[in-house]
């Protein structure tokens, strides 16, 4: 069974799905990208930069005309550098980590393992389905952006590293902008759309050809 991911902006890495399955009358998904944090994402969190790594999960039911968003995700993993501890930070929504290894903080970003997605009892036994993944890295996360554009224009010595869970983006010029991706720090994201798939007496998943 094999899945291909399409990446929304050129790039070698891709979105693996692992497994869908009913686990406790629950649909849960694990999905893992290889290699996901490049130099420029270590970059960041060396300069002092909130990073962050946005993992979006959509499931759809099929439809003939336009498919029907059945629910939807949002999973922000915060990374920086404490330097008090000198360790990265990692924060998601279950746990703040301290580690000194980079491969642990690409292991939590980019691994996700039977994460619940609905009761299966809430899905149309006769309907069809699919999931969509996208993954949305931030070398400069949403609450940095308005730190390094002080910084550049000389409102700070240097951009602070306090992380937040918030998604809300500063509001920021286009030509702000135009340079943060020639830097290198743009956000980048990579996407996975599946096949549609049943549920089997709502206790296996089965993928339509």
């Amino acid at each position: 069974m094999l899945f291909h991911a399409i990446p929304a902006l050129a790039s070698d890495k891709s979105i693996i799905l692992d497994s869908l399955n009913v686990r406790d009358d629950l649909l849960c998904v694990s999905y893992h990208v290889d290699s996901l944090i490049d130099a420029k994402f270590i970059q960041g969190l060396e300069r002092g930069f909130t990073s962050q790594v946005v993992h979006q999960v959509r499931l759809w039911q099929s439809k003939t005309l336009f498919s029907a968003l059945v629910q939807e995700t949002a999973q922000p993993i915060t990374v920086y550098y404490d330097s008090w501890a000198a360790k990265y930070a990692v924060v998601t929504e279950r746990e703040n980590r301290l580690t000194n290894q980079i491969g642990t903080v690409q292991e939590i970003c980019t691994r996700v393992l039977n994460y619940p997605l609905v009761p299966v009892a809430e899905l149309d036994p006769q309907g069809k389905y699919y999931i969509s993944i996208k993954l949305i890295t931030q070398p400069i996360s949403a609450e940095a952006y308005e730190e390094l554009r002080e910084w550049i224009s000389g409102g700070r010595t240097k951009p602070d590293s306090a992380a937040s869970l918030s998604l809300e983006k500063p509001s920021r010029g286009p030509f702000f902008n135009v340079l943060i991706d020639l830097l290198g720090f743009g956000d980048k994201s990579i996407s996975l759309k599946t096949r549609d798939f049943v549920l089997i007496e709502k206790k296996r998943v089965q993928f339509l050809d």
